[in-house]
């Protein structure tokens, strides 16, 4: 078996590519290095080439399974871990949601009181008007009269 090494990627037998990355590629590589240094060391012991060429697909197989179960657990706790995090800025999200509707609530039912007090003061002012209009008429036209030509004198045209 002809193995080339570089960083990144393994070329076996005339080219074929396995890409290699990180942790998870070195722990392969390191893998592959030992089970071929133990097979060219069985080759003397051992002269039948189909049972270490077996052996080594064997090894090779476990140590590629063993690798991706490690990379998998990895990503597992790395989605888990976002996961929470969203989870957790949608609670907060939710929270603001609510305190903003809440005060919404609160600021709308403030509205409304303050609103009603106004027509109430505004019915008791008109009430107060037509009380004194039915007391005193000729004192509410001379006041009319007198308001009437005092607005006109101050939104009138300028002479």
């Amino acid at each position: 078996m002809l193995a080339v090494w570089s960083d990144s990627t393994v070329h076996v037998e005339g080219g074929a590519k396995n890409g290699f990355r990180r942790a998870g590629g070195r722990a392969i590589k390191e893998r592959i290095i030992i089970m071929a240094n133990d097979i060219s060391s069985e080759a003397g012991r051992n002269g039948n080439p189909h049972e270490r060429i077996e052996r080594t697909a064997t090894r090779v197989k476990e140590g590629t399974s063993s690798a991706v179960s490690g990379a998998k657990e990895k990503f597992d706790a790395a989605a888990d871990h976002i996961e929470s995090g969203l989870h957790r800025a949608t609670d907060a999200s939710a929270r603001g949601a609510e305190r903003a509707a809440d005060k919404a609530g609160e600021w709308r039912d403030r509205g409304a009181d303050l609103a009603s007090r106004a027509r109430d003061r505004a019915d008791d002012a008109l009430g107060n008007v037509r009380d004194f209009v039915r007391e005193k008429p000729v004192q509410s036209v001379a006041i009319a009269l007198a308001a009437g030509w005092l607005l006109g004198r101050l939104l009138g045209p300028r002479r």
